[in-house]
């Protein structure tokens, strides 16, 4: 591993030293021929020496001679005092990274965490350049230089996150200000701090706090010093202060937080950053964590783990160290978890130590791992490697305790985190096991019902038609059972919708008919809800044969469905109004799939005569369901181009929202944005401009009233508005109203991105759609005439992709290459003075990674090459084209096999004549 390495200086100095004083020492004695031959090898292992812990062993070599006379021990023991105690002031220059640390108090503070006392894995966080945290780094500077009482900081992460560098380069800016600053080293201890008085405002970093005895006994009595003194913690998870100082309990201690803060995963440009030659490979190994990175690329270690070794290291290593095992090590055949290892490793460290391994339970394990089953990560671990026995054993102890909770627990991790075929088999071996154990229950069953709905993600047919045949056998073994029933019927419509996705609507219909009997049948317990459970699997079964309405089953859903309703609609309750509207909203789906438009207002004024029931008055899931029948018939009426029929539904659905007794809900503000939307658009597409204002002005009066973080949803839709209206405007030849939608697009982002932290591929959108707008602008502009505009939205092209946060999409960069390809086609017929400085940009956009290209870029490319060659020939500059001649080249060997860039390479290379004569 990497090792801080002193200064050459240090050691020579010391070696200097101490063969001085023998050399003097022996010309005394007159024995100075052996005297020197042992100093010349004394100077080489000294100038090889790395730690000045080593110096003592300098002396212990010195003085191994075989020498009599007392003298020469005492002259070169004192000599070698002095050589140390010189040292240990002399400065160090050598350490650009950590900055000068050195201790101010070194009986109590390191200039760095080397005092750690599991060393055997150690990464020097010093020497890690620090990219990714700066936004922290600064806040933290800030609220540090204007805190005015002693206050303490917590930084929280998973081992490799980066506390320690962070931390290091926070006591370096500190240090620049005039702080004093350093590690709490580990032996120290309140009743040592209790004697320091510190002389200048201090920072102190305490690593690893979570591993501290006496923690908040030492923080408490940091922040009785004087003067300003500020305490950071950092460790996995930090626990809370107390009230009072356990030592002192009649002297209450107050702990003030100035910032808590948890290390989030780096972006791949950060960790580019940090480790240059990292591999895509190695970035998805190490998912967001630059410990891991850098132990990846430290691959060439002597350390080799094998399984027979795993519960002695367990025992000793921390969890940084387990990082490192697990990045290199991989699956694991084979581990013991004894009692004493549990009980003393927290959860997180117990999920490196077993991760991908052969977990076997010793006796006495079970009291101690029964409350990890309520980690995620731990019962994950346990239930993916145990064998059955132990497995068998464990459920058995924690049914007893919680049973709920476990099955809960086990349904979620399977249903996040297996891929479907594992979570059909382990649904089978747990069902088992359960039913072994206690079979007079029905939990074993519940447990089963609910695993393998969860298996219904999947995406093989034939784990989704076991999954459905199980259920139902499950629920026929208990029929009176409630919470199987509402499994059962709640996976049915999920069951159609895949079964109908993977094309098998034929077991999709199947699997509707024999709910549909047995929610009919006179043999079966009539259970609660299970008039509304069949009307939303009818509604689901017939949005499935939206693609087949044609068809005879088809035509008969739809008709079975009015009957339902026409049952429904004569018993309304508050019970079943949810459930009828789904048959609704699957109803004019199907209307409108048909073009129905007769069918259609029929349904439209059962609708709201149904909303004006006072069932449905106060009841947000119904509310909910009308504003999506509203923008299904919304988009029904787009595709239709009847913006009057449109405003009708946007009208109906603010007239059900202000009826509403319940607050502002996002969901139904929402559903009026994109129905607004619908409106603006389809009027754009008509060329009625009043209207696709008016209606603009109805979505941003809508989208005002959305919550800020639910709003950033809307960004890309206003592109898509801004985008329709230029293309309307441009038609029309109104370029004011061209380049002032442009403007409006331009800056909502920039509002929101202020107020919001942004998600990064939501960045790329929202950028993407500015781009795209751009270039429709930029062409614009040059089809009129009017390349001084063209060149001012060029600039704020480049400047959105210069945004591009982590990486550029190949949509951005293409349309930036077309940009560059107009704007030279145009000037090399206008005005060629201004020819080389768009050649100049297309230099800048080619110089991006060629992982960002595709063909299409490429022959844009090519284009764009061919007539600046063909530019450069008519007005006389050979050297010119000779340099395009050079690009076109390099273009071709790297998409040469692409039939259109070949052609337009052979064209370029018949103008090499005329650059040659």
């Amino acid at each position: 591993m990497r090792r801080v390495n002193e200064p050459l200086a240090k050691s020579i100095f010391v070696g200097l030293i101490i063969g001085l004083s023998l050399f003097l020492t022996a010309l005394v004695l007159d024995d100075a021929s052996s005297i020197v031959e042992h100093f010349k090898r004394l100077i080489s292992e000294a100038t090889h020496s790395k730690r000045l812990a080593e110096s003592p062993k300098l002396w212990h070599k010195a003085t191994a001679i075989s020498i009599n006379d007392g003298l020469i021990i005492t002259i070169s023991l004192f000599c070698a005092l002095i050589a140390t105690f010189t040292l240990a002031f002399l400065p160090d220059k050598n350490r650009p990274l950590i900055g000068k640390l050195w201790p101010i108090y070194p009986h109590i503070l390191d200039d760095h965490n080397l005092s750690r006392k599991d060393d055997h894995i150690h990464l020097v966080s010093g020497h890690v350049p620090f990219h990714g945290r700066d936004g922290l780094l600064n806040e933290l500077l800030r609220k540090i230089q204007t805190c005015e009482r002693n206050k303490y900081i917590t930084i929280s992460a998973n081992p490799g996150m980066g506390k320690t560098r962070l931390g290091i380069e926070l006591m370096r800016m500190m240090r620049n200000a005039g702080w004093d600053t350093g590690f709490l080293k580990l032996d120290v201890t309140p009743e040592v701090l209790s004697r320091f008085r510190f002389r200048r405002k201090t920072l102190v970093f305490i690593d690893d706090a979570d591993a501290r005895s006496h923690l908040w006994q030492l923080v408490g009595s940091l922040l009785e010093r004087e003067p300003l003194v500020i305490v950071v913690l950092a460790g996995q998870c930090l626990s809370k202060p107390p009230a009072f100082d356990l030592d002192h309990p009649d002297m209450t201690i107050i702990f003030r937080l100035l910032h808590e803060c948890s290390l989030q995963k780096l972006p791949y440009k950060a960790l580019t950053a940090i480790s240059p030659k990292a591999s895509l490979d190695d970035l998805q190994k190490c998912d967001g964590n630059p410990g891991a990175l850098l132990y990846v690329e430290d691959a060439a270690t002597d350390m080799l783990f094998h399984a027979e070794q795993i519960h002695t290291l367990a025992k000793h290593m921390n969890a940084l160290d387990l990082l490192k095992l697990s990045v290199f090590c991989g699956p694991l055949s084979y581990a013991e978890m004894p009692p004493e290892l549990v009980s003393r490793k927290p959860l997180a460290t117990l999920c490196l130590i077993f991760r991908g391994t052969r977990v076997r339970i010793l006796d006495g394990t079970i009291p101690a791992i029964q409350p990890c089953m309520m980690a995620d990560e731990i019962a994950f671990i346990l239930l993916q490697n145990m064998g059955d026995d132990d497995l068998r054993q464990l459920i058995a102890s924690h049914v007893k305790l919680n049973p709920h909770a476990l099955r809960s627990r086990i349904a979620n991790l399977l249903k996040n985190r297996w891929p479907s075929a594992k979570r059909m088999a382990t649904a089978e071996k747990l069902s088992h096991l359960f039913n072994q154990m206690a079979p007079e229950f029905s939990i074993a069953r519940e447990h089963e019902a609910r695993l393998i709905a969860s298996a219904l993600e999947g995406d093989h047919p034939f784990d989704v038609r076991i999954a459905a045949r199980r259920i139902e056998e499950l629920w026929f073994s208990s029929p009176d059972n409630e919470n199987l029933f509402r499994l059962y019927a709640e996976s049915v419509p999920k069951l159609q919708e895949k079964l109908a996705d993977l094309g098998l609507t034929d077991d999709a219909r199947e699997v509707f008919q024999r709910f549909y009997g047995h929610t009919r049948s006179a043999n079966l317990p009539q259970l609660r809800q299970s008039d509304e459970y069949r009307r939303m699997a009818m509604a689901s079964l017939l949005t499935c044969y939206k693609a087949k309405v044609d068809d005879a089953l088809g035509n008969t859903l739809y008709i079975r469905c009015q009957e339902e309703l026409e049952q429904a609609l004569n018993d309304i309750n508050i019970g079943n109004a949810a459930s009828t509207m789904h048959l609704f909203l699957a109803m004019i789906y199907d209307a409108g799939q048909r073009k129905n438009e007769t069918e259609l207002e029929k349904l439209t004024s059962m609708v709201m005569k149904f909303m004006e029931h006072p069932a449905c008055g106060a009841s947000v899931p119904v509310h909910r369901i009308f504003f999506e029948i509203a923008r299904s018939a919304s988009s029904f009426y787009a595709r239709l181009d009847r913006p009057g029929l449109i405003q009708a539904w946007l009208d109906r659905a603010k007239q059900v929202n202000r009826n509403f007794n319940s607050a502002v809900d996002t969901q139904m503000l929402m559903a009026e944005a994109h129905m607004a939307t619908e409106l603006m658009l389809t009027n754009a597409s008509l060329g009625k401009m009043t209207d696709m204002e008016e209606a603009a002005k109805q979505f941003r009066s809508l989208a005002a009233r959305i919550p800020i973080n639910s709003r950033r949803a809307l960004e890309p839709t206003w592109a898509t508005m801004a985008s329709a209206a230029i293309t309307c405007y441009r038609e029309y030849g109104r370029l004011g109203d061209v380049e002032r939608w442009a403007k409006n697009l331009m800056s909502m982002p920039t509002e929101k991105a202020n107020s919001v932290k942004q998600h990064e591929q939501n960045q790329v959108e929202i950028m993407r759609s500015e781009v795209k707008m751009i270039a429709t602008v930029i062409e614009t502009f040059l089809e009129n005439e009017h390349p001084e505009a063209a060149e001012r939205w060029a600039l704020n092209m480049t400047e959105v992709m210069n945004r591009m946060p982590g990486y550029e999409c190949r949509q951005c960069v293409e349309a930036q290459m077309q940009t560059a390809l107009k704007m030279i086609n145009y000037y090399a017929i206008k005005d060629y003075s201004k020819l080389p400085i768009w050649g100049h940009r297309l230099t800048v956009i080619m110089e991006k990674p060629l992982s960002n290209w595709n063909a299409k870029i490429a022959i844009i490319a090519m284009e764009a090459t061919k007539t600046l060659i063909t530019a450069a020939l008519v007005h006389g500059r050979k050297d010119m084209a000779m340099k395009w001649q050079d690009t076109a080249d390099a273009i071709s060997v790297k998409f040469g096999e692409q039939p259109d860039i070949r052609r337009l390479h052979e064209k370029i290379k018949s103008n090499r004549i005329l650059i040659n004569a």
